[in-house]
């Protein structure tokens, strides 16, 4: 698989993801899990 391809897709979902976490908190809808899932990818991307 293309290194590019693969790092395109991962952005892309990360800011799919980013922009679902925001929509939730604006809504008010959180779980445990999510906030883990959220914390991890941001740690991730602070790396």
């Amino acid at each position: 698989m293309n290194v590019q391809i693969a790092a395109s897709l991962f952005s892309r979902s990360s800011v799919m993801l980013r922009r679902l976490g925001e929509w939730r908190k604006s809504v008010g809808v959180r779980t445990p899990s999510d906030n883990n899932r959220l914390g991890a990818m941001q740690e991730h991307q602070a790396r």
